[in-house]
């Protein structure tokens, strides 16, 4: 069986960030604990509930944390009673959920951006309780989820430029730190009076020093 839910996900008006992200989820390679135990010895037990194993499908469909912000939102999605097989049935409910044909094209691109939010945030909750210790609240996350979602829902932007280069370094962290150098050194260049930069890499942000102009978005 042919998988299209990655070729949806970058055909979609999403976001560049949440397009990455949810590209990552329906390809798998989120370094979730199912997917570590692969190359180590790791407990496989799920960071957030603590009673299945970890993996980029059970997060963000079938966690008791998500199964109860699905539930939470405006379309009172019960993830587990939808007939889940894999990430990839998860992925193309987000693009054509079950209900779709009460949906206009408009409310189902709101239902995606919904979705893709809702996992960009799990993802983080999930990396700040595990590395910092922040405790779980799902009242906070579903506040947090709606927030943004509200926020991202005016947005309708079309990409005006784009460019690439090529860097000889084994090292993320570097390869992240000279993209957003580059990046400043075009901005200037195009005489740019202020830029966003978005970036995984805390490492990286905090690292930096930058004028007020330059705002940082993780």
């Amino acid at each position: 069986m042919i998988d299209l839910s990655r070729g949806q996900v970058w055909k979609s008006r999403l976001h560049e960030r949440l397009k990455m992200h949810l590209w990552r989820i329906a390809a798998n390679v989120l370094p979730t604990k199912d997917v570590i135990s692969q190359f180590a010895n790791v407990e496989v037990e799920c960071t957030l509930c603590n009673l299945f194993d970890e993996s980029s499908f059970h997060i963000f469909a079938l966690c008791p944390i998500a199964k109860s912000l699905w539930f939470r939102s405006q379309w009172g999605v019960k993830t587990d009673s939808l007939g889940f097989a894999s990430i990839h049935d998860f992925i193309n409910f987000l693009f054509s959920p079950s209900f779709a044909k009460e949906l206009i094209v408009c409310q189902r691109e709101d239902f995606l951006f919904f979705g893709a939010i809702l996992c960009n945030v799990i993802w983080k909750q999930k990396n700040l309780f595990l590395f910092e210790g922040f405790a779980v609240k799902v009242e906070e996350l579903s506040f947090r989820i709606s927030k943004l979602f509200l926020e991202h829902k005016g947005w309708r932007g079309e990409l005006v430029f784009a460019c690439s280069k090529r860097l000889n370094t084994i090292f993320p962290f570097q390869a992240e730190a000279e993209a957003i150098k580059w990046a400043l050194t075009l901005a200037a260049n195009l005489e740019f009076e202020a830029i966003i930069i978005e970036s995984d890499s805390q490492v990286v942000q905090y690292g930096s020093s930058f004028s007020s102009k330059v705002v940082f978005s993780l």
